[in-house]
C-alpha cells in the first residue's frame, strides 16, 4: 500500500528528534507485507524548504499472532495512549505508567 500526503503545517516537528518539515513537505509511504509475519514500512520525505534532497527512512514491523500491533497516530491526536487509562502494566509501578514526574531516590 502506498500513502502519498501533502498539506502539511509547520507547526509540528517531522519527528521525536526535533528534526523541521515546512508547508513545502511531501510525504511518500510505503507498507509491504513480505512475509506472514512481517511488514516493511518505508517512507521518502521531499521537503525542499527543509531539506537539499529528498531521503527514505525504514524499518521492519512485526506481527506475534494473538498480539496487537499498537496504533500511532500523529501527535496532535495520538488517541491510543487513552487505550492504557486504566491497564495495569505487568512488572511496572503503577506511579511510573501514569507517566508523572518521581522523585529522584
Amino acid at each position: 500500500m502506498v500513502v502519498d500526503t501533502v498539506g502539511f503545517n509547520e507547526g509540528h516537528w517531522l519527528d521525536r528528534s526535533g528534526d523541521v518539515r515546512t508547508s513545502k513537505m511531501h510525504l511518500i509511504e510505503r507498507f509491504t507485507r513480505n512475509s506472514y509475519t512481517n511488514m516493511r514500512y518505508e517512507a521518502t520525505i521531499d521537503d525542499p524548504g527543509a531539506y537539499t534532497k529528498p531521503f527514505t527512512i525504514g524499518w521492519d514491523i512485526r506481527w506475534v499472532p494473538g498480539v496487537e500491533i499498537q496504533e500511532y497516530v500523529c501527535q496532535e491526536n495520538n488517541r491510543y495512549l487513552e487505550h492504557y487509562a486504566n491497564i495495569q502494566i505487568e512488572g511496572v509501578d503503577p506511579e511510573l505508567q501514569s507517566g508523572k514526574s518521581q522523585p529522584k531516590r
